[in-house]
């Protein structure tokens, strides 16, 4: 697995009242802030923000969009969770539109 450097970004973490321009790695998958030795592929991010992903928990999904249009959309704007509003129409009111729905997703 390789070693990763984001070098000159912003770092947002609420759970650690950060917030400060500083250099972030990244050690077979786990994020670290101390300095690592060895080789390991440098990323400039300098202007660029880190921060944990955002949820949305209203996200409405209408025809013709998909699940997946809607989840690659809200990945490019930084969110990692969402939650779609159930209010399809025509409502989803028997086993088959269930099940419709749970093969789309």
């Amino acid at each position: 697995m390789t070693d990763y450097l984001f070098s000159g970004a912003r770092i947002i973490d609420p759970s650690r009242n950060l917030d400060e321009i500083r250099d972030l790695w990244v050690a077979n998958g786990r994020i670290t802030f101390s300095r690592l030795d060895g080789d390991v592929e440098c990323v400039n991010v300098t202007e660029k923000v880190i921060m944990p992903g955002m949820v949305d928990l209203r996200s409405h999904l209408h025809a013709p969009e998909s699940l997946a249009s809607v989840s690659g959309a809200a990945a490019a704007g930084g969110y990692t969770t969402i939650l779609t509003m159930p209010d399809v129409h025509p409502p989803a009111d028997n086993p088959g539109a269930i099940s419709l729905m749970q093969e789309k997703a």
